[in-house]
């Protein structure tokens, strides 16, 4: 039996990718940053690196990049947990438990 992605960790992961899409446009002309360092720094804003090698300098950037970070963590953190309770629920069943004698 062949298994799919459910349509929530599709939705989620194309909203993932839209956020990435339009954060990048943004900064690449807010802030005048090359394609490759928009994604960058949306990638590292939304997995939670946080590595400051470029930083907003506009305030209207900083106040999109504060409003990305959380909607872009909290639906990071959501794809993995329903990645994790995909692959919970699937495991094998010799694997649940093996009781001690």
């Amino acid at each position: 039996m062949k298994k799919t992605l459910s349509p929530a960790v599709k939705n989620l992961v194309l909203s993932i990718i839209s956020l990435v899409f339009v954060s990048s446009v943004f900064y690449r002309y807010i802030e005048g940053w090359s394609w490759v360092d928009s994604v960058y720094v949306t990638i590292l804003t939304i997995t939670t690196v946080g590595h400051s090698t470029l930083i907003p300098t506009t305030t209207i950037a900083k106040i999109y990049t504060a409003v990305a970070a959380f909607v872009g963590i909290a639906m990071v953190l959501t794809l993995f947990g329903l990645i994790s309770a995909y692959y919970v629920k699937n495991r094998p069943k010799e694997v649940i438990i093996k009781k001690r004698k």
